[in-house]
């Protein structure tokens, strides 16, 4: 009723190897500054993101997406992973590391 779009999503889908289309093509739509909220669950999602990356020569193109949307950790672990990485966290729960508290903080988060 607030106008926005509802698309779902497979949050705990992992893209295999033979997706590293798929995941270039997320890496554009980063660059282009198309992504809302990139979120992470995990520090295998980081690894897999920047493997294609490097595997496709899109680093430059990763590095400039992630300053171009807001990006979301579940909890500290996954966090220190793209800190790791030099990406930026946006949001990241303080406590109760599960989806249901950082789909909250992403909620305030877009709202402001």
């Amino acid at each position: 009723s607030a106008g926005a779009q509802v698309r779902t999503v497979l949050p705990y889908v992992y893209a295999p190897a033979a997706a590293a289309e798929r995941i270039a093509d997320l890496i554009d739509r980063l660059d282009c500054g198309t992504v809302d909220v990139l979120i992470f669950t995990s520090s295998p999602q980081i690894d897999r993101l920047y493997e294609v990356a490097e595997q496709r020569h899109l680093g430059e193109e990763l590095r400039r997406g992630l300053t171009r949307t807001r990006v979301a950790a579940v909890g500290p672990v996954v966090a220190q992973t793209l800190h790791q990485r030099a990406a930026p966290v946006d949001i990241c729960p303080e406590q109760g590391f599960v989806m249901k508290n950082l789909v909250q903080h992403i909620k305030r988060e877009l709202a402001r």
